[in-house]
């Protein structure tokens, strides 16, 4: 039952700043909350593609999780439930690395055609 909580409370720390952050963006360049690189700091322009855009992407990620955690319900074995809480943060950590790579290129196309016009 401990390790059950273990993947409860990680489900609500993983998740619930995804889904506020998607409910939520922020709406001007800032230093403390919102999707921060180089790119997306340039101007006002990149920052608000990159607060929607990601936020998007990110919201997925309590999907996954959820789809990975649902096979708890036919297993109640503590040693699966070891392991998906290892297969959940290794699905986090995966797809937070995708969605700042999918960002970046596209804020890099975005300059790219500001540069064109």
């Amino acid at each position: 039952m401990e390790n059950f909580k273990n993947l409860i409370i990680f489900d609500l720390a993983a998740c619930v700043p995804l889904i506020l952050f998607f409910l939520f963006p922020p709406k001007k360049i800032n230093s403390i909350f919102g999707y921060k690189t180089s790119r997306s700091l340039k101007n006002q322009k990149n920052w608000d593609y990159a607060q929607k855009f990601s936020s998007q992407l990110f919201l997925l990620i309590p999907a996954i999780l959820f789809l990975t955690q649902l096979s708890l319900f036919f297993d109640k074995s503590k040693d699966l439930i070891n392991i998906i809480l290892y297969i959940s943060i290794f699905e986090y950590t995966l797809f937070s690395i995708i969605v700042i790579l999918m960002t970046e290129h596209n804020l890099k196309k975005l300059d790219s055609e500001n540069h064109l016009r």
